[in-house]
């Protein structure tokens, strides 16, 4: 008797997860809106503010060629990597 409660018990379980996989494939195949943060304009104007490290942004999409650097206490400033002053502030500064 107990082979008879194992078929439909198996086949129910095996319907449950087929469309729980179903599901969740989809919700994979069309993601939320991505949204990417970068420097779309860049300033030459010498940064006051302490610093704390920087990153070099590459090119793409809308992210233009900068170098952002971090301030202390928050916050990031798009540098145009041609500014006299940038190379210079980077050789102090840790790379993030």
């Amino acid at each position: 008797m107990s082979a008879f409660l194992f078929r439909p018990v198996s086949l129910a379980f095996l319907i449950i997860m087929s469309m729980v996989l179903m599901s969740v494939s989809v919700k994979l195949s069309h993601p939320s809106k991505v949204t990417i943060t970068c420097c779309t304009k860049v300033t030459d104007i010498r940064i006051d503010s302490p610093l704390e490290g920087y990153r070099i942004q590459a090119p793409w999409y809308r992210c233009v060629n900068a170098i952002v650097f971090y301030k202390k206490g928050g916050g990031m400033i798009c540098t145009d990597p041609k500014a006299t002053w940038a190379s210079s502030a980077m050789k102090d500064l840790v790379m993030m």
